[in-house]
């Protein structure tokens, strides 16, 4: 299993990167719990606020929209030479969102205008969630971890 480190993408007040972290787990609750919840995400959630109801958690993509469970993503918005498709997403909280895809490399091999992509199955989690300070009530994710699942990695530098 490889990890992957490196800048995806600058929007205005936005700025997502790769890197090793971990996933926030969340569970459905009944009414009163429910409170008692949002006063503890509030807690994990930079600039939100104990009561504070998101509806909504984005992720943005190259041009700056926001996608709530995008089924691709472009990883480097200046030359899309790595990129993530069919993915499928198992959780999508405030905390964070996990799924499943193909995640899609140019070798670059002589060059990157001639190389070839290479496909690789992958586990992807966005997290670190802040307020969108355009829009009240909507949180975006602010990195992406990504591990690539494939034996078919291993060795390679």
């Amino acid at each position: 299993m490889r990890f992957t480190r490196a800048r995806l993408a600058v929007v205005p007040a936005l700025a997502l990167a790769l890197s090793a972290g971990t996933a926030v787990a969340a569970t459905a609750a009944p009414a009163p719990a429910a409170a008692r919840a949002a006063a503890s995400t509030a807690h994990a959630v930079p600039g939100m606020h104990a009561g504070a109801a998101h509806h909504r958690v984005v992720v943005f993509d190259c041009r700056g929209r926001a996608e709530m469970r995008p089924t691709g993503f472009v990883l480097t918005c200046a030359d899309a030479n790595s990129y993530l498709t069919s993915l499928k997403w198992s959780s999508w909280t405030a905390g964070s969102a996990r799924g499943t895809g193909i995640w899609h490399i140019n070798d670059c091999v002589p060059n990157c205008a001639k190389g070839h992509f290479l496909s690789y199955p992958l586990d992807v989690t966005f997290w670190r969630s802040h307020p969108v300070t355009s829009k009240p009530g909507e949180l975006y994710f602010t990195r992406a971890t990504m591990s690539e699942t494939s034996p078919l990695w291993q060795g390679r530098p």
